[in-house]
């Protein structure tokens, strides 16, 4: 299961937009509120995350595909086609130095990707070419960018449901009045963790959940990546329905039950 519990993305640029859509609203925490592209099915997204880094997620996008170059913007590199040691004449280049370079495919209806490079202290530029069906306006919602933090697989039995936010009021002549509203998926799940350091820890991971993540984020929302398997449906931005509780009934390890709940 990984997590990127807090947004270090703090600037974006689009290569097009709608007005009515603008492009900071990839960076609303609301994945409803949406950047649209200005009439056109590819357009890319131009961000700039902090350190650490190694890691972005989508959120209810329509694109089919995603592009992701990830850059140091302040590299430098040797360009040694003009050294000429009697003449002096030794250039220095600046070069943006490629961290990845990937192509991402999403599956499936669920509009959501997750995106991973090699970790990152620095501050980094992450270019995503997204692209739609030709015959659609590609749009994106929520994008969040950060340091991933990695735990324990959920145990078998997860559970999923649905959480319905419509009106539902009962008529003084005994009909029924519903107001249509979304409906979100909610997970609950228990996973096991150590409580015991390993080599080179100075947290063990189950006080970095609870005091590194939960403690920190309280009820704001998060991106999700549930399980290991290679399925988007498990990639979801979700927040705390409830804080988590630990059940210490292991020697050097603990149970940790979770409750989440999916935001528009």
């Amino acid at each position: 299961m990984k997590i990127i519990p807090t947004q270090n993305i703090s600037a974006v640029t689009a290569g097009s937009e709608d007005t009515n859509y603008p492009d900071d609203n990839v960076l609303d925490l609301h994945p409803k509120k949406v950047w649209k592209a200005n009439s056109t099915y590819t357009s890319t997204l131009t961000l700039t995350v902090a350190g650490p880094n190694n890691g972005i997620a989508v959120f209810n996008t329509n694109a089919i595909s995603i592009n992701v170059t990830v850059t140091d913007p302040n590299y430098f590199g040797w360009d040694a086609t003009d050294i000429a040691w009697s003449s002096g004449d030794i250039v220095w280049a600046a070069e943006d130095a490629a961290v990845i370079d990937e192509l991402y495919r999403l599956d499936g209806d669920s509009g959501s990707a997750w995106i991973e490079w090699p970790a990152a202290i620095i501050t980094v530029e992450c270019e995503l070419t997204l692209t739609c069906e030709s015959s659609a306006t590609l749009y994106a919602g929520t994008v969040i960018g950060g340091q991933i933090y990695e735990f324990t697989c959920p145990q078998i039995g997860v559970t999923e449901g649905l959480v319905n936010y419509s009106i539902v009021r009962e008529l003084q002549n005994g009909a029924t009045y519903v107001k249509n509203r979304d409906s979100v998926r909610a997970f609950s799940f228990t996973f096991i963790e150590d409580r015991a350091l390993a080599p080179a820890q100075t947290t063990s991971d189950f006080y970095r959940y609870m005091y590194d993540v939960a403690k920190v984020i309280g009820f704001n929302p998060a991106a999700w990546y549930l399980t290991e398997m290679d399925d988007t449906w498990w990639i979801v931005f979700a927040r705390f329905q409830d804080m988590p509780i630990g059940t210490h009934s292991l020697p050097n390890d603990a149970y940790i039950n979770t409750n989440i709940i999916e935001v528009l």
